[in-house]
């Protein structure tokens, strides 16, 4: 092996339903069957559809966190490292310390493409604590989707409000489907529903621009 030869750092995390995961849920719309008429069944489904979506908090960046991290240099030139604790900035804060020490450092473990890392650059992103080279994609970006990876399969990828709850950024203001709405207003002659739509529109430019802002920051150590 040379000092040319990427570092294969074996990585895995643990995580678990974050304390802001049930006001994710309290905010999120859930929109019931169109043939849903009767108002207790719509609210019977939309309870199963929030509950169903908490028990699967801790799998998703934006409703979850990470309490364990545990890696394992392929090289063997540091010993095994397993980092817990409710802390998960600091958590976060050895890793990077550790990654930005490493020549040529590449993370892999089981789902890390899909899972591991991406999860860890949306944590970061929610930390706002910038990011190592080593969780940096391997060309540009085109999609703000492509930030967790560019598999197939995006176990991180979700939808912009959960991006934008995910970073504290302010929840979009509306739905995708609201501007049709607000479309036949405006050709009713209603002059405010341009304004709305305009907002729609701006409030997702914003949203976009701080995911990438964030993911661009290189991390520092403090």
């Amino acid at each position: 092996m040379t000092t040319d030869d990427p570092n294969y750092i074996v990585i895995d995390i643990e995580t678990v339903p974050s304390p802001r995961a049930m006001a994710y849920y309290a905010t999120k719309r859930y929109d019931p069957p169109k043939n849903y008429k009767d108002p207790a069944k719509i609210e019977a489904y939309v309870q199963e559809a929030r509950d169903e979506d908490a028990m699967k908090a801790a799998l998703k960046w934006w409703t979850g966190q990470i309490v364990c991290i545990g890696l394992k240099s392929h090289k063997g030139n540091w010993l095994p490292q397993t980092w817990a604790g409710p802390n998960e900035r600091e958590l976060l804060c050895n890793l990077f310390d550790l990654l930005d020490r490493e020549p040529l450092p590449r993370l892999i473990g089981k789902s890390a493409d899909t899972f591991d890392k991406p999860y860890i650059i949306g944590r970061a992103l929610s930390l706002n604590l910038g990011l190592p080279r080593a969780l940096r994609p391997y060309r540009e970006l085109e999609d703000v989707d492509h930030i967790f990876g560019l598999s197939a399969r995006h176990d991180q990828k979700g939808r912009l409000a959960d991006y934008a709850f995910g970073i504290g950024a302010p929840m979009k203001k509306g739905h995708g489907t609201d501007v049709a709405v607000w479309f036949h207003e405006a050709q009713a002659g209603d002059e405010k529903a341009w304004e709305k739509i305009t907002n729609y529109c701006a409030g997702d430019v914003d949203i976009t621009h701080l995911m990438l802002k964030r993911f661009l920051t290189p991390y520092r150590k403090a």
